[in-house]
Order: C-alpha cells, then structure tokens, then sequence
C-alpha cells in the first residue's frame, strides 16, 4: 500500500500518525488526569474536612463534659460561670453537628451520623436532667447520675463518633488509592 506512495507522502503520513498518536496519548492523559482531580477533589473536600470537623465535636463534647464534671467540685458561687460555660460548649456542639449534616456523603455515613444525633439527642436531655438536679442542690444525685447514666451515654457517643471517623479515614485512604492507581 505504501509502495506506491512517493516519498513525500510517505513522510507526511507518517507525521499525521504521529500528530494523531501524540493527540490521542495527550486525550487519554487528560482524562486520566481529571481522574486523578477528581479523587483528589474528594479527599480535600469530603473526606478530610469532614474528619476534621468530626474532631472539633469530639473536642468540644469532651469540653462540655469537663465543664459538667467541674460543677461536682466548685463552690456554689463559682457554679453560674461553668453553666454558662457549658451552654457556651453545648451550643458550639450543636453547631458543629449541624454543619456535618451538610457533608454526608451516602447512606453508610448516614446511618453513623444517626447514630451520633442519636445518641446526642438522649445525652442532651440527660445533661438538663443533671443541671436540674444541681439547681436543686441535690450535689450527691447529680454525682451519681453524672458518673452513671451520663458516663454510659457519653462512652455510647464517643464510640458513634470514633466509628464515623474512622469511617472518614477509610473512604479517603479509598480516594486516594483510587488517585495513586490512576495516576500509575
């Protein structure tokens, strides 16, 4: 076929095979560029940052629940402060919570995220049960409900929110395996 082909031809065809080589290995790396992006993009902005806030509910419940277990052993005039501090910390939950609604990604997570609000919704009523036994001075009822039914919530949330996390870290080492295959 190439044989009657003069040489001009022959080098001007060879050039358009290369051009049309070179074309398609450049579509081809685009695309498996985009896919790479595209798992990056998934771990920067789901993954990670919603581990991260996951962290900060983590951070702040453990805050409220020293600032619980401060009322047990302050004087009574010390005691307003800490409620404040308290509410200050249950509401900085609370907006945590709200904004990892925003970032959940499917049903798996869903079901993990249930559990926390879950468990949070018992625990929120449990800590105004608790503020209400202090209010009433009833120091040694509000240490044994805080040591016992709140203490067992409390371990119930940890455990919701430590499964969630690592279920964050998962799906991004996921995402980026996924990345680091497409890119070899």
């Amino acid at each position: 076929m190439f044989k009657n082909l003069t040489i001009r031809a022959r080098i001007v065809a060879a050039f358009a095979l290369i051009l049309f080589a070179t074309v398609g290995l450049g579509v081809f790396s685009i695309s498996q560029l985009n896919a790479v992006n595209r798992s990056v993009d998934d771990l920067g902005s789901n993954w990670l940052p919603t581990a991260n806030t996951l962290g900060d509910a983590s951070q702040t419940f453990e805050l409220m629940r020293l600032r619980q277990s401060q009322l047990l052993i302050v004087a009574e005039a010390e005691r307003p402060e800490i409620i404040e501090n308290i509410a200050k910390a249950s509401k900085d939950l609370e907006a945590t919570l709200e904004s990892y609604k925003t970032m959940i990604a499917n049903s798996d997570e869903q079901a993990l995220a249930d559990k926390i609000y879950g468990t949070m919704e018992g625990y929120r009523t449990n800590s105004q049960r608790y503020l209400d036994l202090v209010a009433a001075g009833d120091m040694a009822g509000a240490q044994t409900f805080f040591m016992n039914d709140m203490q067992a919530q409390a371990r119930t949330l940890r455990e919701a929110i430590r499964a969630d996390r690592a279920y964050q870290v998962e799906e991004g080492n996921k995402a980026a395996a996924q990345g680091i295959a497409t890119g070899k």
